[in-house]
């Protein structure tokens, strides 16, 4: 099993290097959704990029399980729909997502990734970690889900994905990662001023 002998995709003490007292002022900002794999949770996270600068900054909002159903995360999405949302999650995102737009909110600012994106944004975020071009607040929650998260090796292209090395849920790590890639890859936005950014 090429995934039996895995270590953590990330290093805790370059993670740990990048912990900062809260998110920057102005910029443009990008939620993650996503849905464990067994269907228990469902996390969500946001990201921020300020134009101009090479940093996202990136952290855990939600972390809930799914038998509190999704119609809170519905309405806490529909209060920001002028921000784009990545989601992931298999079959659970199709029907959520179906049920976001239904309620109102614009299908444009929708991204469910496919595999391809998914490889990506999970590649981002490493390369942000190692490069130092990643902030977070320091969350402990977060922290444990980085020493959790594994490489789970996706198709023959050395693509992969993450996967939890103790049986935890990691969802919440994997939001991150979609709310990053939503941030990093967004068009830049028009200039709002120097307002402290609410995620």
């Amino acid at each position: 099993d090429v995934n039996a002998k895995a270590k953590p995709v990330f290093d805790r003490s370059l993670w740990d290097r990048l912990a900062v007292p809260a998110a920057p002022a102005g910029g443009s900002v990008a939620y993650g959704v996503k849905f464990s794999t067994d269907g228990l949770y469902v996390s969500v996270s946001a990201a921020v990029k300020v134009d101009g600068l090479p940093v996202v900054h990136a952290e855990g909002v939600h972390h809930r399980l799914m038998v509190d159903g999704t119609r809170w995360l519905v309405d806490w999405l529909l209060a920001r729909k002028d921000k784009p949302v990545v989601v992931d999650g298999k079959s659970q995102a199709g029907a959520f997502v179906e049920t976001l737009v239904k309620a109102g909110f614009p299908a444009r600012r929708v991204t469910v990734v496919n595999a391809e994106q998914a490889v990506t944004a999970n590649a981002m975020l490493l390369t942000a970690v190692t490069e130092g071009t990643l902030s977070h607040v320091g969350d402990p929650v977060v922290g444990a889900q980085v020493d959790a998260a594994g490489k789970r090796l996706i198709g023959k292209n050395g693509g992969w994905g993450l996967m939890s090395l103790d049986g935890s849920d990691i969802s919440l790590i994997e939001s991150i990662a979609l709310a990053h890639f939503g941030a990093a890859t967004a068009k830049p936005s028009k200039p709002s001023g120097r307002r402290a950014v609410v995620l």
